[in-house]
């Protein structure tokens, strides 16, 4: 762009014919002034300097030049009537500060970022006079109308009053010194374009990206267990984009209680969720702008900016099969305008918390059954096996793998499996609970044998069922029931009555009478 205006400057200091506007060699041009003095261009001749179409081309024709230092119209040189026509031909954004005062003149492509706050009223305007607010930023430096150094800013914070508010607005811009035919810089042309929603845009996405669980916290949640404060790290991410979240403050409902889940609040009053109608915002899940933050809480003021915060945006965040529901508060930028983008941002954020925290909610939970399914199967004293029907083994509660002398690392490592646990002799009962389990998802309790990790066997009552599927396979739980002590105990009564009966048959026979 720092090419695009010198060669602009160049082309009215060398002059071509642009657009329909002979510029003219300016080092050699006399204007009808210089040529006769006592010709002067009436009215219509001095407007007729202007060409053109458009809302400021029209405008600067129907200004009252001689209000300003510049004087009439008829008396402009021709390196300002080339400039001005040069810029409104322009379909890019460019400014122009004029002389001494810096009188201003701008094109149809800059009209939408001034704002009806200073347009039409920053025609021919001083440009110390429209800018107050931000002059020290943008006004032309002496490298410029002294000694003629242009300049280049890009994607440079320049706030201006737009609809009555100071805004946060980012501009890139260069200053290029406009020189007469003697050489001497009458001016100062901008060439810019507003980068504000490229700006807030890739800001927006830094903080949409910011919304994480830190490993550590994943560490501490590990030994807790506690959603609070996963809800409080993962709010506690916004604290580093006040510019677009001046505060936030997430409030979870568990049950009847509102709990506050921390945030970035500058006074306790804003985490406080008496303060806030969040009852009406979860029941109606309906997001809710607030515009009476100053009689509800008085003057709150959050850096960067020293203009009070006065609105706030209350999001509901859905978390469906969650026993917990979630409101997100945040303040509005007090620089900003609330518009569709700022809102579908604040949106965005909403849904990347819910989805945060619902995805973690639900891990917590699993965990905690986990937990508590292993307490139960190490509590049990019949054994439980968990595993798929290629044979893997993903599970052993304690009591079963100390029976049949493996270990969790035999397990882990893939050692101990269905098929190498079976004697082969037992191949038909486990094919017919297999096609049962296939069929109903169930199969009916049978005996059969396992081998112990030193050969032994041990006769085992067996039951299965299918109690989910893993990327399409099937996961099956099977309850072990050691019946060694049984068979043992069914032997010791065998032999005891074969014992009985042998006693009694001796007794008999010693009895019977001889002959």
């Amino acid at each position: 762009m720092l090419r695009t205006v010198r060669l602009l400057v160049r082309l009215i200091q060398s002059g071509i014919t642009y657009v329909g506007v002979d510029f003219g060699p300016i080092m050699e041009f006399r204007s009808p002034i210089e040529n006769s003095a006592s010709h002067l261009p009436n009215s219509g001749e001095a407007h007729s300097r202007i060409v053109g179409e458009g809302e400021m081309a029209e405008l600067i024709r129907a200004f009252d030049w001689e209000t300003t230092p510049l004087g009439s119209m008829q008396t402009w040189s021709e390196t300002l009537v080339t400039t001005v026509n040069l810029i409104l031909a322009s379909r890019h954004p460019m400014f122009l500060w004029w002389g001494p005062e810096l009188i201003q003149f701008y094109n149809d492509a800059y009209r939408p970022s001034i704002g009806r706050d200073k347009h039409p009223s920053a025609v021919g305007q001083r440009g110390t006079e429209c800018w107050p607010e931000i002059w020290p930023i943008i006004g032309p430096h002496d490298g410029v109308m002294n000694l003629g150094r242009s300049t280049w800013n890009a994607n440079h914070l320049v706030p201006i009053y737009r609809e009555g508010n100071l805004e946060e607005v980012y501009w890139t811009y260069g200053y290029s010194p406009v020189r007469d035919r003697n050489g001497i810089i009458q001016g100062t042309l901008v060439v810019c374009t507003e980068t504000t929603d490229q700006v807030l845009s890739e800001r927006r996405l830094r903080a949409l990206l910011a919304i994480a669980i830190e490993p550590s916290v994943h560490e501490q949640l590990a030994e807790s267990r506690q959603w609070l404060h996963l809800a409080r790290a993962i709010v506690g991410n916004l604290s580093d984009y006040r510019t677009d979240f001046p505060f936030a403050s997430l409030f979870l409902f568990y049950g009847t209680e509102i709990i506050g889940a921390g945030g970035t609040a500058a006074t306790d009053r804003l985490s406080q969720a008496d303060n806030w109608p969040l009852l009406n915002a979860v029941r109606s899940q309906t997001p809710v702008v607030l515009d009476d933050l100053p009689k509800r809480f008085g003057r709150i003021v959050c850096p960067p900016w020293p203009e009070p915060v006065t609105r706030a945006y209350l999001l509901p965040l859905a978390l469906p099969g969650s026993p917990i529901q979630a409101v997100l508060v945040c303040g509005i930028s007090p620089r900003l305008p609330f518009d569709t983008k700022y809102e579908t941002f604040f949106q965005l954020v909403g849904t990347r918390i819910a989805s945060l925290l619902h995805s973690e909610i639900q891990q917590l939970e699993l965990a905690e059954a986990g937990e508590r399914f292993t307490r139960l199967a190490e509590a049990n004293p019949f054994g439980m096996i968990i595993g798929d029907l290629s044979g893997k083994i993903t599970y052993m509660n304690p009591q079963l793998l100390q029976t049949l002398g493996y270990s969790e690392e035999d397990m882990r490592s893939g050692r101990l499996r269905w098929d190498r646990l079976t004697p082969r002799d037992f191949a038909e009962l486990d094919a017919t609970a297999l096609r049962q389990l296939l069929a109903s998802g169930r199969c009916e309790v049978y005996e059969k044998t396992y081998v112990t990790k030193d050969g032994r066997r041990i006769p085992i009552l067996l039951g299965a069922s299918v109690i989910g599927h893993n990327a399409g396979v099937a996961e099956i739980a099977a309850f072990v029931t050691d019946l060694t002590q049984l068979k043992d105990m069914d032997h010791a009564l065998q032999s005891a009555r074969r014992e009985l009966e042998e006693k009694v048959r001796t007794s008999a026979e010693a009895n019977r009478p001889n002959g």
